[in-house]
């Protein structure tokens, strides 16, 4: 190596870890990136606000949901609960998923969950069972979720209780004898 190039190596390699030490700074805690948790809780934060308000049929259906934990077929778990700060709205965890749903009465009784944000998921709740469908497949996804008030109604449906459909919204449909018996 020649001398005269010496100076400019050395003025090189001192500069260098300069440089890039400059570049490796970590940022100061006020610039950091917020939490997972910060993150999430904001992200549903703005979930409820975009949540219609709830009409007064709505509020009804929702006051006929069955909370809680549910069993259901296979080992799956299943857990409804009030949606905070949005009255007539619960939020459901199953299959790895936490949705929020609006329940929605039928003529027959049944309870439907429907899944908001153009989700795929719609839930059945009738008194013996909750049934979780995939609306765009067309399919049921999970079949037997039951909590302590359905798997009740469901040993009484075993032990012949006819009187127990179990189904007394108000509103529903009555259906009276069968058809044999109409002339």
């Amino acid at each position: 190596m020649k001398p005269r190039y010496l100076p400019a190596l050395l003025l090189a390699a001192l500069t260098l870890p300069l440089g890039t030490h400059a570049q490796t700074r970590t940022p100061a805690k006020s610039a950091a990136k917020p939490s997972a948790k910060a993150t999430a809780t904001a992200a549903a934060a703005a979930a409820v606000t975009a949540l219609a308000e709830a009409d007064p049929e709505q509020l009804l259906a929702a006051s006929m949901v069955l909370l809680g934990r549910l069993d259901c077929e296979f080992d799956q778990k299943m857990v409804i609960s009030r949606t905070p700060g949005a009255d007539g709205y619960v939020d459901v965890e199953i299959l790895r998923r936490k949705a929020t749903f609006k329940p929605v009465r039928s003529a027959t009784g049944a309870l439907r969950l429907e899944q908001v944000n153009a989700g795929d998921l719609l839930l059945v709740q009738i008194p013996t069972k909750t049934i979780v469908m995939d609306t765009k497949a067309g399919k049921r996804l999970v079949d037997g979720c039951q909590q302590d008030e359905q798997k009740h109604e469901a040993a009484l449906a075993a032990a012949g209780d006819s009187n127990r459909l179990g189904i007394n919204a108000p509103g529903q449909m009555q259906i009276t004898g069968t058809s044999a018996s109409k002339h």
